[in-house]
């Protein structure tokens, strides 16, 4: 029982644990830099083992589809292998769409699923 006037809620943390090859993160940022004198938002592409936490990072003009497939192929070259799964943050280049049946779906997501490296669920 809460103590009185305490709200009844306390912050938890609850640390996540995960095997060599299972999993990786993907996601984007938007980052300003300077080129050739000429100061250009570009869009950064970020996988991370979950494992080892080893970053793979690489630069793009635009968030494409097709900038998405280069990145992890790129990626998984340099990490030599891919991962069982990947887990994404609402990645709007890979998914048209939401499917409650079905789960996500998309040019992007279907090439990904195919290849075993995206996952639903």
């Amino acid at each position: 029982m809460a103590p009185p006037g305490s709200t009844g809620t306390a912050a938890a943390f609850v640390p996540l644990s995960f095997d060599p090859g299972e999993a990786y993160q993907f996601d984007w940022s938007h980052e300003v830099v300077l080129i050739d004198g000429v100061t250009v938002t570009v869009k950064v592409a970020h996988m991370r083992l979950c494992h080892s936490r080893m970053p793979f990072v690489r630069a793009y003009p635009r968030e494409t589809q097709e900038m998405v497939f280069d990145a992890h192929e790129r990626a998984f070259a340099f990490y030599k292998g891919a991962c069982t799964r990947g887990i994404y943050d609402n990645m709007k280049t890979a998914v048209d769409a939401i499917d409650p049946r079905r789960g996500w779906r998309g040019a992007g997501a279907e090439g990904l699923r195919e290849t075993g490296r995206m996952r639903s669920g």
